[in-house]
């Protein structure tokens, strides 16, 4: 297997990790930097070129902030989501998006080459069926509860 070189990136994750998480991220993600959201805003906004100065610098740089605040989205590489031991890949320019591993399991080498895993049925899965942390409410059908419901007869 040939050495895969780790390219620049800028990685988005949700702002509540513990200490240890981020730690653990530094090391699998060889970080740089770790920053908030309203820091690296700033830095797009005072920098127009900060975004290529960080990728032509080979730098991996974690943004942390509300995944519901969509600022400079655009400008990620990489968007995870991280819960109970498990991390969501939700937008990834280098590899497929969709995947979920174990905290101990997401290397950059995992998010760059991972496929995606084959789906259990042929029907088309929803986008957020497996999404960590979901309350999987959209599989129920409204009409469901409609009080006329079509009943077809029968036929013997």
């Amino acid at each position: 297997m040939p050495i895969v070189p780790a390219p620049p990136m800028i990685i988005f994750i949700n702002t509540d990790l513990v200490q240890q998480v981020q730690g653990v991220f530094q090391v699998q993600f060889y970080l740089t930097q770790i920053l908030d959201g309203p820091t690296f805003d700033g830095y797009v906004a005072t920098i127009p070129n900060y975004v290529n100065q960080v990728h032509m610098n080979g730098q991996r740089i974690m943004v942390m902030r509300s995944l519901f605040d969509t600022t400079n989205r655009q400008l990620a590489d990489i968007v995870l989501f991280a819960k109970a031991g498990l991390v969501s890949v939700l937008i990834n320019k280098f590899g497929p998006p969709g995947i979920t591993l174990p905290i101990a399991r997401v290397t950059l080498l995992a998010l760059i080459t991972l496929n995606n895993p084959p789906p259990l049925s042929k029907e088309t899965p929803d986008i957020d069926d497996g999404f960590v942390g979901e309350e999987d409410s959209d599989d129920f059908d409204s009409h469901d509860l409609d009080p006329n419901p079509k009943v077809e007869p029968v036929k013997l």
